[in-house]
């Protein structure tokens, strides 16, 4: 077998991400790379086996729907069986014919164990798929979790939860694109928990897929969103090029619990002197949630919404007197905006803040002034952003930049080899305001 893969970050058509669009790196766009750079495996199937399932949580109903896709012909059976800490906990059977190859079933379960960040419960899932040809048997899992939004946010199990997030790349030293092994992936997710975050934005790229496996084990919010930088989001004619690959993206992860929302585009600025296309935005948006209504889409991350389920924004002020002036309460229903974008009264979310660099004195590119020099005086004005932000009750999600060092860049809470950065005591400090109940919170 040979793949022969082409990439261009130059190139309009192309959604790029982070990947420099010059020779070498600079600011916030890293080293390019290019062809397979995920996992690629290879599998043996009968004639007749389950290519793909779907599966929805009914938590008000104890149940999960499942929708099978089933490849070849002839008569097929499907027998799911979901196991909590290997006891059989609810079975179901359906059948279809010749060439029909959708199956839609439920499974009742008798025990209801919610999936969430404190606990994160997971049912194990069997599948076998019986025909002329054989059996396929394939076996997964699954979350029990109910999302739930209003004007002020979002509910997990009928609670309020203030996401806690920080910005993930996705960039490794040595592989760029690609983590070294499965230790990097989980690593991640622990080293953002030890800070006291429980999420992440997994920014302007598509994680493996193993990443959200230890999301979905862990109890990690993760948005999922697309490396739409360096795509020409200016015509309609780029509706062709982005919506496949985009909706192949959330049809993939679908069934992972962690992921808590999508964002397929990232601060649409003037492309080559022209606005982006509202139509094309706004459309890409309606076709996410025609897919799948269960969880919240942000058109565009910050700049330039159309149509959004959260009103998000990104803020990288580091005049903390500034910063409660524009966050700390929002008098009057308004609230602060630096392109002043129509707000139709959704939930708040600040999913880009603080890039604060350390070491102060480091070489290289971050959003502050280097006027922190000390570990003391990094952990007050990390707290202190966090204390404005949690002080207003409007305020449901909020995101700091960023969890690592990126080549150049300097703003990470780990260098970029994963090494720490900090004292455990410094640390400390910073997980126990960020571990805090919200105003959000606190609302019914």
């Amino acid at each position: 077998i040979k793949v022969h893969c082409y990439g261009d970050p130059r190139d309009p058509g192309q959604p790029s991400g982070k990947q420099s669009p010059k020779e070498n790196s600079y600011g916030c766009f890293y080293t390019r790379c290019t062809g397979i750079w995920q996992t690629v495996w290879l599998e043996e199937v009968p004639e007749t086996y389950l290519e793909k399932i779907h599966l929805t949580p009914d938590v008000d109903n104890a149940r999960v729907n499942a929708v099978l896709t089933v490849k070849g012909g002839g008569r097929k059976k499907i027998e799911l069986e979901a196991l909590f800490d290997g006891k059989t906990v609810g079975k179901s059977v359906c059948r279809i014919e010749g060439n029909i190859s959708e199956a839609r079933c439920q499974i009742a379960l008798d025990e209801l164990h919610l999936w969430n960040t404190e606990t994160p419960a997971l049912y194990d899932l069997k599948v076998s798929v019986f025909s002329d040809c054989g059996v396929d048997e394939v076996q997964s899992y699954f979350g029990m979790r109910k999302l739930e939004a209003d004007s002020l946010g979002m509910k997990i199990n009928g609670k309020r939860i203030f996401q806690r997030l920080v910005l993930d790349q996705g960039y490794y030293p040595k592989g760029i694109y690609t983590a070294e092994n499965e230790e990097d992936l989980k690593g991640d997710i622990l080293r953002a928990k030890a800070f006291g975050f429980n999420g992440a934005r997994l920014h302007e790229k598509v994680f493996e897929r193993r990443y959200l496996y230890w999301a979905d084990k862990l109890g990690y919010l993760v948005w999922g969103e697309y490396p739409n930088w360096g795509f020409d989001h200016t015509s309609e004619s780029g509706f062709l090029h982005f919506l496949p690959e985009w909706l192949e993206a959330v049809e993939r992860d679908y069934n992972h619990p962690s992921i808590v929302g999508w964002c397929p585009m990232n601060e649409n600025f003037d492309f080559y002197g022209k606005r982006q296309c509202d139509g094309l935005v706004k459309q890409i948006y309606c076709e996410t949630k025609r897919f799948d209504p269960t969880r919240p889409c942000i058109d565009v991350s910050w700049n330039f919404h159309t149509e959004t389920d959260i009103y998000d924004i990104h803020d990288y002020t580091q005049d903390l007197e500034e910063f409660e002036k524009r966050f700390a309460r929002f008098e009057d229903g308004k609230v602060f905006d630096t392109f002043k974008q129509p707000y139709k009264g959704q939930p708040f979310f600040l999913s880009e803040y603080g890039g604060l660099k350390w070491p102060f004195d480091a070489e290289g590119w971050a959003y502050n002034d280097e006027d922190v020099t000390t570990e003391d005086a990094f952990a007050e004005k990390f707290n202190a952003f966090i204390k404005v932000l949690f002080s207003n009750p409007r305020i449901c999600a909020c995101c700091y930049t960023q969890l690592t060092d990126v080549e150049q860049e300097k703003n990470g809470l780990y260098y970029y080899d994963r090494t720490e950065k900090f004292t455990r005591e410094t640390v400390k400090k910073m997980r126990e305001v960020i571990s805090g109940l919200s105003e959000y919170e606190k609302q019914k």
